[in-house]
């Protein structure tokens, strides 16, 4: 009854009422909805933050061409990394972190492991993700990407893709050379502050941006906007 008068009321005001299959209307098909990657034909792709190999399976079957460095610091994620991944001829694993300096730190390694960070988590991560709240400290290798760089055959086109939970600003402040280099930038990051001296601002990308200084262009794309489930890896979307 209510939505028959609304239906009369607008197209008295010259509206048409009509039910609309959103995801059909305004979602690209799936194969298309990374087109805008495969155009850019990236050919060597620096997987910073590897985890268990997430992003590296996903980038692979977008880019099945392109070289995959992935850098993992925590011992049981990189054998994970290296197990999904080394069937590839074109996959290298690290087990080191980047960072500003090179060095020899300890990390948080939360229960859920892509929340794990060099930062101690914040009290809004922890409710708002109680499930990754419990954590023990690993101890970790940090490297600069300028120094490693060198030693990788980085063909041009580059992808860099960060989620390094809160430290994003120190592996750009360690690898200003490569990261100017990326024809493609990824970062994971947020609105509000997660970890313990995180780089947060009002800025879109959270304080990321100033630190490219050279760069000519910067755009916003939603990559990734789920929720990590409990005991999983991936996102609810």
């Amino acid at each position: 009854m209510m939505k028959r008068a609304a239906k009369k009321i607008l197209e008295a005001m010259g509206f048409e009422l009509r039910r609309v299959n959103y995801k059909y209307k305004f979602e690209p098909k799936k194969e298309d909805k990374f087109k805008w990657i495969r155009d850019l034909d990236i050919r060597t792709v620096l997987d910073v933050g590897a985890n268990t190999g997430q992003f590296a399976a996903e980038i692979h079957a977008i880019l099945p061409e392109a070289a995959i460095y992935s850098f993992e610091p925590l011992r049981e994620c990189y054998d994970l990394l290296v197990e999904r991944m080394s069937q590839l001829p074109k996959f290298q694993a690290f087990d080191f972190a980047l960072g500003s300096e090179a060095s020899e730190t300890e990390m948080h390694r939360s229960e859920f492991t892509p929340s794990s960070s060099i930062l101690r988590m914040d009290s809004l991560h922890k409710r708002a993700f109680p499930f990754t709240s419990k954590d023990v400290l690993e101890k970790i290798v940090i490297k600069r990407l300028d120094d490693v760089a060198g030693d990788l055959e980085l063909a041009e086109n580059i992808l860099i893709k960060l989620d390094v939970q809160g430290f994003e600003d120190k592996v750009i402040l360690g690898g200003p050379k490569t990261i100017q280099m990326a024809k493609l930038l990824i970062v994971e990051t947020s609105f509000e502050s997660l970890y313990v001296g995180d780089l947060v601002s009002t800025n879109p990308l959270c304080g990321v941006g100033p630190l490219l200084g050279g760069a000519t262009a910067f755009s916003l794309n939603p990559y990734d906007c789920g929720v990590p489930r409990p005991g999983s890896s991936h996102r609810d979307y």
